[in-house]
């Protein structure tokens, strides 16, 4: 998942898994701009340094380190350093990225909605498109890849701040 903001600053959500006990996973966040990037796992200080470019209908994401962070090694093959091909799955008007900061935080169907059964958990990344009433609409992206397009209660949520490149 990519969100660029109206300045251009890119930031990034990866995750790919494998397996089905354990399941083991890769995830990362990235942050850059004018093509370069930095990625951090969640809850690691540390950053490593890559290159974001674009590849046809999707873009190449190359970071040469990046089967160092967390569960990575054990998920992507031995030559993901030389490049990731990711191709656009989604589309949409998102500035930014957010992390479900709540236990459990519900999704509505519009900013003043009331009531609704949808919900997202702590740890769950969202495409946020913009704020109204102190909620967000934000697009989240479930495991078999349906968008669901909502509204969130925007205390609920943390956004993914871009890192400084090091």
């Amino acid at each position: 998942m990519l969100a660029i903001a109206a300045d251009g600053t890119l930031t990034g959500h990866f995750r790919e898994q494998l397996g089905s006990r354990p399941v083991r996973e890769c995830a990362f966040f990235l942050s850059g701009r004018d093509g370069q990037v930095v990625a951090w796992s969640a809850g690691e200080a540390g950053v490593i340094r890559g290159r974001l470019t674009p590849d046809g209908a999707g873009v190449t994401l190359t970071l040469a380190q990046v089967r160092d962070l967390p569960g990575c090694a054990s998920v992507l093959s031995p030559d993901a350093g030389d490049g990731l091909r990711l191709e656009r799955t989604q589309g949409g008007d998102w500035r930014g990225l957010a992390v479900v900061a709540a236990p459990r935080a519900r999704l509505y169907p519009s900013a003043t909605a009331s009531r609704s059964t949808a919900y997202v958990v702590a740890g769950d990344v969202l495409a946020v498109s913009s704020g109204r009433e102190g909620r967000l609409q934000v697009t989240y992206v479930n495991e078999e890849g349906l968008a669901l397009r909502m509204w969130i209660d925007a205390a609920l949520i943390e956004a993914v701040r871009p890192r400084a490149q090091p």
